[in-house]
């Protein structure tokens, strides 16, 4: 009986430990079970190559909302060039007169119904609102902000509501009259925002790995909801996470796709970047995802294929490049592979993809330049 009795307690520590809940919730939503290996992918076809000998940096990659246009921006001369996305011409260049004369930009992004305007953004200086196919200055919005870096621009879906994370706190404007404002967080680096579908709510992300790192502002009343996410135990009292949030993305009202990297800078790192998946609806936080290198290029969410590109690079300990794009399906996040190969020997700057899927543009350090690859993602059948 005795030797019974301890076989039974026996039987529950080995139950407890192998059915023991994981440190990060999964989501257990009964969905079919998706072959990220399958047809469903986008083909992967180069449609035209620029390269500029003159430039040492691009950047700020960002389309037009109906994909027809994206805009770059040139470090050597200081310029935005803009360009069809379907044959790759150049349809209007900003020079510095029209930008912030010889110094480079923090953000830029296609506003607009018709996306004829661009935002662009430096630091302490006032907002360009451009008329890019006229070359000519719209309006400029003085900001009452003292800091030297904007991390992240957003303008809300029905274009009412514009908000700037910066270096020192988080500043939102009423975008319809320019004049009433709301400031949050002073002295705080605000690393990343994104802004609901429903246009309801703000999701931000601020340097450091305390609880409240990560946050909502509930947009319809202008004040900072009790605990936001803290709920979701974005960072647990077991483990925190190691490396600062610095990219959000509010997929749709019930979930957000946050991004973290290793280092801020090019060298080798043992530090990955990685992914979580926040379910707002379910509370669970899913991840990390590990990626190839510890610097972000990009993090795009593809709506035709409810999944994930991700690119990243660095260096091995031995020189060489790691520069990989990878793929990650929502509905089986604990699944990742790289399955764009593009034989890069050359780090990857910047990578952005349409709002329709179906083109994706990447800058590529190379000896002679730097180059602007445009590519056509053609979805296949089912």
């Amino acid at each position: 009986m005795k030797l019974s009795l301890y076989a039974i307690q026996l039987l529950i520590i080995i139950t407890i430990i192998i059915w023991q809940p994981a440190l990060f919730a999964q989501d257990n939503t009964k969905t079919a079970p998706i072959n990220i290996n399958a047809t469903v992918l986008p083909q992967i076809k180069l449609k035209q190559k620029i390269t500029e000998s003159d430039s040492f940096l691009i950047n700020n990659i960002k389309f037009s909302e109906q994909g027809k246009y994206f805009a770059a921006f040139f470090n050597g001369k200081k310029t935005i060039k803009i360009f069809n996305s379907e044959t790759g011409v150049m349809v209007s260049e900003l020079g510095p007169e029209l930008l912030f004369k010889n110094k480079s930009i923090d953000t830029l992004q296609f506003i607009g119904k018709d996306s004829s305007l661009l935002l662009v953004t430096k630091g302490r200086q006032p907002i360009k609102i451009i008329k890019w196919k006229e070359k000519k200055i719209k309006t400029e919005i003085a900001l009452n902000i003292n800091s030297f870096k904007i991390n992240d621009v957003v303008l809300s879906p029905d274009n009412k509501i514009l908000a700037v994370a910066h270096q020192k706190g988080l500043y939102i404007l009423d975008f319809t009259q320019f004049k009433t404002h709301w400031a949050f967080f002073d002295n705080e680096d605000i690393r990343a925002i994104d802004i609901s579908p429903d246009n309801k709510y703000l999701v931000y992300a601020k340097a450091g790995l305390s609880v409240d790192c990560v946050g909502m502002i509930n947009l319809t009343l202008f004040e900072i909801t009790d605990k936001p996410l803290e709920k979701l135990h974005l960072l647990s009292s077991t483990q925190a996470l190691n490396h600062e949030i610095v990219y959000l993305d509010y997929i749709n009202t019930n979930k957000i796709l946050a991004a973290y990297q290793g280092i801020d800078t090019l060298y080798y790192s043992d530090q990955k970047a990685g992914l979580y998946i926040i379910n707002l609806e379910k509370n669970i936080l899913r991840g990390p995802l590990i990626l190839s290198g510890p610097k972000i290029s990009m993090v795009s969410y593809l709506k035709l294929y409810d999944g994930i590109l991700a690119s990243s690079f660095g260096y091995k300990r031995d020189g060489t490049i790691i520069s990989d794009i990878d793929y990650a399906n929502i509905l089986r996040f604990d699944k990742i592979k790289t399955y764009i190969d593009l034989s890069l020997k050359n780090p990857i700057l910047d990578v952005s993809v349409s709002p329709d899927s179906k083109t994706m543009v990447t800058a590529i350090k190379e000896k002679n330049g730097v180059s602007l690859y445009i590519y056509s993602l053609i979805k296949q059948e089912e």
